[in-house]
């Protein structure tokens, strides 16, 4: 998601970031901007952005992104230009290439099996070192719900006039 930030005399006017961000990297960069060390705070996941921002580090803030919704019936998994995609309504898992399809309207999974296969490896890997999540969500069984509803609605409507 983009976002904007202005601090005139630490962040050049009219500068656009294009490297990959997390939201979860705001509060770090927050806490180094007011002169506190997020370096400290060994629970926070995101990086301060402003040497990145500055011009003072030029490797990506990160390299790989990952996303999930309490028990993981959604999940996201990020490397690169490629967007690995689940949603709770569908088993099919969805691919994205965002540098040619930035808006992911294009599913790409069967043309790229083997990404598909690294970008699920990659998202499983980080989930196995997640602690459980201590309450439930409805949001998985709302949404498949949800979808067979509009399924049953669209078949009705697709019947023939007899």
């Amino acid at each position: 998601m983009p976002f904007f930030m202005t601090w005139p005399k630490e962040i050049p006017k009219n500068m656009r970031y294009e490297k990959m961000i997390s939201s979860l990297d705001i509060f770090p960069t927050a806490l180094e901007a007011s002169g506190a060390n997020a370096s400290k705070e060994k629970q926070l996941e995101g990086v301060n952005l402003l040497p990145y921002i500055q011009g003072k580090k030029s490797s990506n803030p990160h390299e790989k992104l990952f996303w999930h919704s309490v028990g993981g019936f959604e999940y996201a998994a990020r490397i690169g230009d490629y967007k690995l995609y689940h949603r709770a309504n569908e088993e099919k898992l969805l691919l994205f290439d965002l540098k040619n399809g930035p808006f992911e309207r294009t599913d790409i999974a069967e043309e790229q099996p083997d990404m598909v296969a690294q970008l699920e490896k990659a998202y499983r890997d980080w989930d196995a070192k997640n602690i459980p999540h201590g309450w439930e969500d409805p949001h998985a069984e709302n949404a498949i719900e949800e979808q067979k509803s509009f399924e049953a609605t669209r078949t009705r409507a697709m019947r023939p006039n007899n």
